[in-house]
């Protein structure tokens, strides 16, 4: 598996697999409702609107593609990268989708037609993860240069950069729920915290023992989860960047994550397989 989201009742996860498809899975049975199937190669990035009605996903095979979740059809395929879709993101309304790619670009899709109504330029690396605002008015964007990118989504402007000497490649972005925090995971190892107003770093994450893969904000922005290659996914207090929590999987990486709505389910990508985890916040430190 490369990448996983959650239904916002945490009943489902959508996956997108080394396999070249998708698939629905029942959370507490285990069971695959539906295989999507249409890219010609691996799937590098899945996202699942709210309403859990439409998915979007990223290939190597340079396209991306919206999905009917309750069919598995493919209601349309997205060209306009001239090379691989590294990450896709949908907004909270399911209107307009992300998309970051190997060709040193992100581009804003209308869901509605497929049209593209714009391409984010300027960059001199490929762009690993991309993320909408709560609000949908900003996208935040992760480069191979160790930078985050801040971006107007009404006019593709680049608003500023958030840059530390130190980090190293970051490989997931994330915003708070309330829009003001960004969260970075790095190839050094450690998490980042970042404030959208001063584009100041806030704070770092210290804890895992190889890179972090995909972090993720839980709905009231107190906690955080990350998964890293040294096959844990950690809880952390956005608060104080204290973990206080440690998942360990079966396999050597977890390659994405995502947290129930309510905070009590945690998924995470390991190999073939999603690990799913039952939080019960009554045994869990306070």
């Amino acid at each position: 598996m490369t990448s996983v989201a959650g239904s916002a009742d945490g009943k489902l996860a959508l996956s997108g697999s080394w396999d070249k498809t998708l698939r629905l899975w029942d959370r507490a049975s285990g069971h695959c409702h539906r295989i999507f199937a249409g890219h010609t190669e691996p799937v590098h990035s899945v996202a699942m609107s709210l309403d859990c009605r439409l998915a979007a996903s990223g290939s190597m095979d340079k396209a991306v593609r919206l999905w009917e979740v309750a069919t598995g059809a493919c209601l349309r395929s997205l060209e306009g990268h001239s090379r691989q879709v590294l990450s896709v993101a949908l907004s909270r309304d399911g209107r307009q989708i992300l998309s970051g790619s190997d060709d040193k670009t992100i581009r804003l899709w209308d869901a509605e037609n497929g049209e593209c109504l714009r391409t984010f330029e300027g960059q001199q690396h490929a762009v690993w993860s991309v993320a909408f605002s709560p609000d949908g008015r900003l996208a935040l964007s992760s480069n191979t240069d160790g930078k985050l990118r801040v971006w107007d989504i009404a006019t593709g402007r680049c608003l500023g950069t958030l840059f530390k000497r130190s980090i190293d490649l970051m490989s997931s972005v994330a915003f708070s729920p309330d829009g003001n925090l960004a969260l970075s995971g790095s190839f050094d190892q450690h998490l980042h915290l970042w404030d959208l107003a001063t584009y100041r770093h806030l704070r770092t994450f210290e804890g895992h023992a190889s890179q972090v893969n995909s972090v993720a904000f839980s709905r009231d922005g107190k906690l955080v989860l990350s998964g890293s290659s040294d096959g844990t996914m950690r809880l952390w207090r956005a608060e104080t960047g204290e973990c206080f929590h440690v998942l360990r999987g079966d396999g050597p990486a977890f390659g994405s994550v995502a947290l129930s709505r309510d905070a009590t389910l945690v998924l995470g990508a390991q190999g073939p397989h999603i690990q799913v985890w039952h939080l019960d916040w009554e045994l869990l430190p306070p």
